[in-house]
C-alpha cells in the first residue's frame, strides 16, 4: 500500500508532530525531498528535462544501487521518492517476493515495475525509452496511454529498442527471500538525518584539494568545474560509475570472491603453510588493513608521509565524508565517516586525496595473491579485509 503522506501535514515542517504518525511521515518525506532539491539544483545537467514528470521508488536491492539511481534521476530532471507516495510513477526493482508482486498487481492504480537498466539506457540514448522491454516478469504496462514520460502530456509511443535486459526473477529466485525483508521497509529514523551526499560530479584533476577560490578567479574556476561536471554526452553513464564510490565499494566483495577461484587454481598443488602434523590447533586469521585507501594513495608520494592525509570524494564539499585517514590525521581528531567541514575545522592542514579505485584494486589483488600463496582457505570480505 502506498503511503498517503502527501497533503497529510497540518503543521509546518519543524513543528512537533504531537504524536501524529501522518504528520511525522509527511514532515519526514518533505525533508527528504528538500535534500533531493538541494542536490539537484547545483548539479543539474543540460539534459535536466529528460525524466521530467517521472518519479521513481526503488524497492529492494538493485544494481545500480538505490543511491546511484537517486542521483541519476535528480541529475536528469526526474524525481526520487524514499517511500511509495502518490508521486511515484515507476517502481524500480530486480527481485520481488511473491507477496509483493501480488500486492502490486491488485493495486487500484498499479504502477509499472521496471528494471534499473531502463534508467541507465535512457540516459545513454538521451531519450526516455519505452518501458515494455524492461518490465518486471509477468507485468504489463498499466500506465500506457495515461502517464506521460516526457512531460509533453502525450503517452510515449512504443519504441523498438535493441536491449537485452537482465532476467528479472520473481519468487523462484533465492535472492527474493532476502529482498522480501527489504521490501517491507519500516520507518527508519536515521533517514531524518542528513543523507550522505556522495558528490560524484568533480573536476578531473586527481591531485590534492584545490586552493581556495579568490574573487579574481572565481568566475573562471566555476566555469571550469561546470565544464568538467556536466558529462551530458554518451560517456556520462560510464563517467558516473567510474567516479562513484558507492558503485565500486558495493561491488568489491563480489569481485574478490570471484577472483578467489583464479588464485586457488594458480596455487593448486603448491606448498601450503600448515601447522605441525602433531598439532590439533586450527588458527583463523582475520586480516583487516588499516588506513588502506590512504596507504595506496601516498605510496608513490613520499612528501605526504609526514602530513595528515585523508581520502574522500571531495576535498572542498562540506557534506563529503572522510573514508580513510592516516594516524597523523587521527591524532588531530579526524575520523572515518566525519563530514569534510568538521575535519577541516579540526585539522586545517589536512590533505585530501581522491579515491584511486584502479590502484586500490591492483594492490588488493597483490595482497590476495600473498594470502593464497600460504593457504587455499581464504574468505574474501572486501578489498582490505579477509579471513584466512
Amino acid at each position: 500500500m502506498r503511503r498517503q503522506a502527501d497533503g497529510v501535514a497540518r503543521k509546518r515542517v519543524g513543528e512537533h508532530h504531537d504524536g501524529s504518525f501522518g504528520v511525522y511521515m509527511s514532515h519526514k518525506i518533505q525533508k527528504l525531498r528538500g535534500q533531493n532539491e538541494r542536490f539537484a539544483s547545483p548539479n543539474a545537467l543540460s539534459s535536466a528535462g529528460l525524466f521530467q514528470g517521472v518519479h521513481v521508488y526503488v524497492d529492494g536491492y538493485t544494481v545500480p544501487s538505490k543511491e546511484e539511481i537517486r542521483q541519476l534521476m535528480l541529475l536528469h530532471g526526474g524525481g526520487f521518492e524514499h517511500y511509495e507516495t502518490n508521486r511515484v510513477t515507476h517502481i524500480i526493482a530486480t527481485h520481488l517476493p511473491a507477496s509483493k508482486l501480488l500486492q502490486l498487481k491488485k493495486a487500484r492504480k498499479p504502477l509499472p515495475v521496471v528494471h534499473p537498466d531502463w534508467i541507465v539506457q535512457s540516459i545513454e540514448q538521451k531519450k526516455v525509452l519505452a518501458v515494455q522491454p524492461f518490465l518486471y516478469m509477468g507485468f504489463a504496462d498499466p500506465t500506457q496511454g495515461s502517464i506521460s514520460l516526457s512531460g509533453s502530456g502525450k503517452a510515449s509511443p512504443a519504441v523498438a529498442v535493441e536491449v537485452k535486459p537482465r532476467a528479472l526473477n520473481s519468487a523462484a529466485d533465492p535472492a527474493s527471500k532476502h529482498t522480501e525483508v527489504e521490501s517491507k521497509e519500516e520507518i527508519d529514523d536515521d533517514e531524518l538525518d542528513i543523507l550522505a551526499e556522495d558528490d560524484l560530479i568533480e573536476p578531473e584533476d586527481p591531485s590534492v584539494s584545490p586552493p581556495p577560490v579568490t574573487g579574481r578567479n572565481k568566475a573562471h574556476t566555476t566555469a571550469k568545474v561546470r565544464t568538467n561536471s556536466t558529462k551530458d554526452g554518451p560517456e556520462f553513464v560510464r563517467h558516473f560509475f567510474a567516479k562513484s564510490r558507492l558503485h565500486h565499494i558495493g561491488t568489491w566483495r563480489t569481485t574478490f570472491q570471484q577472483k578467489a577461484a583464479e588464485f586457488q587454481a594458480k596455487y593448486k598443488g603448491g606448498p601450503v603453510t600448515r601447522a605441525l602434523v602433531s598439532s590439533s590447533d586450527r588458527v583463523i586469521l582475520h586480516v583487516d588493513m588499516d588506513c588502506f585507501f590512504v596507504a595506496v594513495a601516498i605510496r608513490d608520494r613520499p612528501e605526504l608521509e609526514k602530513v595528515p592525509v585523508a581520502v574522500a570524494h571531495s576535498g572542498n564539499a562540506g557534506s563529503s565524508e572522510i573514508s580513510s585517514c592516516n594516524y597523523l590525521a587521527r591524532a588531530k581528531g579526524v575520523r572515518a565517516g566525519m563530514f569534510m567541514q568538521t575535519a577541516k575545522e579540526l585539522c586545517p592542514e589536512l590533505v585530501v586525496l581522491p579515491y584511486q579505485f584502479d590502484a586500490i584494486q591492483r594492490v588488493s589483488f597483490q595482497i590476495y595473491d600473498i594470502f593464497f600463496s600460504h593457504t587455499p582457505y581464504v574468505q574474501a570480505v572486501s578489498c582490505d579485509e579477509a579471513f584466512l
